[in-house]
């Protein structure tokens, strides 16, 4: 059990720390008796195949905690690199866009993310100041498009060999000629 009554480390240089790991950007869903709640979550994850089972960390204190604890089934986007501002929407940065929710499985989504997930509740635990939803996987599907991803507080885009043209091949080599000290 963690005990929170003695700070480990300083706040900022743990926030400062864990900013460096890069995250893809997700809106969970879910719906109640108000109609379609979403909120923006990177801190989201494949846990197991077999079941299929995913996990997402929501705040104790956000309001999609007690839907999720309550509702039993909820939704997952990965967003498409151009959805930004609907991740700053459910983020609650007083962005505005245009939302458009389309039924898989049952449940709401996101159109035009670039997969979708359908999960039963399968368990909550405490952890922190966050509640860690085990979601057991009942739908899933890939979409094309490149993911929208989280870092350093802001929202970026993938830069791979299809933003620059070059093939694997040719990335292998010029990183080859860097390491060995070649020019580039």
């Amino acid at each position: 059990m963690l005990d929170s009554s003695a700070p480990l480390v300083d706040a900022a240089a743990y926030r400062g720390a864990m900013s460096r790991f890069c995250n893809g950007v997700t809106v969970i869903t879910a719906s109640s008796g108000a109609g379609v709640h979403g909120m923006t979550a990177t801190a989201f994850t494949s846990v197991s195949l077999h079941p299929p089972t995913i996990l997402v960390c929501v705040g104790t204190q956000a309001r999609m905690n007690a839907i999720l604890a309550s509702c039993g089934r909820f939704g997952v986007s990965i967003l498409r690199e151009d959805q930004a501002e609907l991740a700053m929407h459910f983020a609650g940065r007083g962005i505005t866009p245009s939302v458009v929710f389309e039924s898989y499985a049952g449940v709401q989504v996101i159109e035009g993310a670039i997969a979708h997930v359908v999960c039963e509740v399968a368990a909550a635990y405490a952890g922190g100041d966050h509640t860690l939803f085990l979601g057991r996987v009942m739908a899933c599907r890939a979409n094309d498009g490149s993911p929208l991803l989280h870092y350093r507080g802001d929202y970026r885009r993938l830069h791979d060999r299809q933003a620059t043209g070059e093939s694997r091949s040719t990335q292998r080599s010029r990183r080859r000629r860097v390491s060995d000290g070649s020019s580039p």
